[in-house]
């Protein structure tokens, strides 16, 4: 009895007082307990964080995969709820959107939901880049929101 883990710790403490780095020869047996309990702590502190970057980097935390992606501004409407409620005409001309796309699965994403305004106001546009997601740069899942009034097929 009385020879368990932590009186063998404390008699080995007390043994090599002068060999410790935290320890000076006119420190009291409480402060040097004190100091290496600190000393202990911040040993376990740099541990657990290069073990949280470890983890980290073995298992990253979940990117965002899905994006929608509003090429233009038009619509037929002008609802009153609506967010784009803009009638102009203008749009992303198709290699700047086609880049952006390319941008946007480089990075990983991997659901590309087209919106915008109305994106069938301009259905040969919406078609370029509906195939080149599919078949140039292998999204999964390609959809379209549409208020549905100009879909034709």
């Amino acid at each position: 009895r009385g020879r368990g883990p932590l009186y063998i710790s404390v008699q080995l403490l007390v043994a090599n007082l002068d060999r410790l780095p935290f320890s000076t020869p006119s420190m009291s047996f409480s402060d040097l307990i004190l100091s290496a309990f600190l000393s202990i702590l911040s040993i376990l502190a740099r541990f657990f964080h290069r073990l949280r970057r470890a983890i980290r980097r073995l298992h990253p935390p979940p990117m965002i995969r899905t994006a929608n992606y509003h090429f233009l501004r038009s619509c037929p409407y002008t609802c009153q709820y609506c967010f784009y409620p803009d009638t102009n005409s203008s749009f992303l001309p198709l290699p700047v959107a086609l880049r952006g796309l390319r941008l946007l699965r480089a990075a990983g994403f991997s659901k590309i939901t087209f919106s915008g305004g109305e994106p069938f106001m301009h259905p040969k546009h919406l078609a370029a880049m509906v195939r080149a997601c599919k078949e140039e740069m292998g999204f999964p899942v390609v959809s379209v929101v549409t208020n549905g009034a100009l879909v034709r097929e």
